[in-house]
């Protein structure tokens, strides 16, 4: 039981590593939505092609940075995005096109998340890694 356990318990970190994105958010933009630090979690498999309109994307605004903003229009190919905060933001960005999409923002976790994100992988490696050496050992019976 304790082997399924483990089993069970690693492959459900290897598909949420490999299912999202994890980054930081940083700025007054979104807030109240998103607070300075949240740890966002962006789909990496999500399909872009349906209507974004009142979904958080990230997105590539400029050669090196993105941002992380509210679909308020989507006109198929062009979309039109603005932060949540109406003290930063009054008003809308400058359209995107579509290949700038980054992610789109599935699950918004406090800024502390993203050590017990770590401490969870971690240890989930470490109960793998130690299960594999038990399976040798006792092969080696």
């Amino acid at each position: 039981m304790m082997v399924f356990s483990v089993v069970l318990v690693f492959c459900i970190l290897v598909v949420t590593y490999l299912a999202f994105d994890k980054s930081l958010s940083s700025g007054p933009s979104m807030n109240p939505t998103i607070e300075n630090g949240s740890c966002l979690w962006k789909s990496r498999f999500e399909s872009t092609d349906q209507n974004l309109t009142g979904r958080i994307i990230s997105f590539q605004y400029n050669e090196t940075d993105t941002a992380c903003h509210r679909v308020i229009e989507d006109n198929g190919e062009i979309l039109v995005t603005q932060g949540d905060n109406p003290e930063t933001n009054a008003h809308p960005d400058k359209p995107i096109s579509r290949n700038q999409i980054t992610g789109i923002v599935s699950f918004i976790f406090p800024s502390w998340f993203i050590y017990l994100d770590f401490l969870l992988f971690f240890v989930g490696d470490m109960l793998f890694l130690l299960w594999i050496l038990g399976e040798i050992r006792s092969d080696k019976k």
